[in-house]
């Protein structure tokens, strides 16, 4: 059975404003760069998910971009993104990795820095909020999103493990 501490977790889910954003990033970190201004491992986002919602609950839109790797889409990316997102409400995200290239984006592409910043200000960190919030012991010490997620939620994992790609 969890342990929860829900003063923490109320105080995690109250601090949160409307509408809620769910942004996902996904990138690549080649060897050999495409960019003059990119160094060998170097991250460059290339994708991003977002879902919205004016409400609790309520009906979630999409939105989404996907680079074209055939051209330097960064500063397309950041300017869609920040369009998507609006001026206000809380964006959520699992872990440091969104806050940590969105940060990265504000210093490759300075003129989006300020706007950026306010981003990084909005995110709300879900993997932070478990840590302080529950503890499983099927959690093993562990918070990523592939252990706490099927331990709290179990009709995830087999949705899941029912899609043709599962990792």
């Amino acid at each position: 059975h969890p342990i929860i501490n829900h003063k923490a977790l109320e105080k995690a889910m109250t601090s949160m404003a409307l509408p809620l954003y769910y942004l996902d990033f996904e990138s690549v970190s080649p060897l050999d760069p495409p960019f003059l201004d990119v160094a060998p491992w170097q991250t460059i986002v290339t994708q991003y998910s977002l879902h919205a919602s004016d409400t609790l609950g309520g009906d979630l839109r999409h939105f989404e971009y996907l680079a074209d790797p055939k051209i330097d889409c960064r500063e397309d990316l950041v300017r869609t993104m920040l369009r998507d997102l609006g001026d206000g409400g809380s964006i959520i995200v699992y872990s440091s990795y969104e806050k940590t290239q969105i940060n990265a984006l504000a210093t490759v592409l300075p003129q989006f820095a300020q706007e950026l910043h306010a981003v990084v200000e909005r995110l709300v960190d879900l993997e932070k909020v478990i840590k302080d919030s529950v503890a499983h012991p099927q959690f093993g010490g562990r918070s990523s999103l592939k252990v706490t997620l099927p331990v709290l939620v179990p009709a995830y994992k087999l949705r899941y493990a029912a899609l043709t790609i599962a990792n």
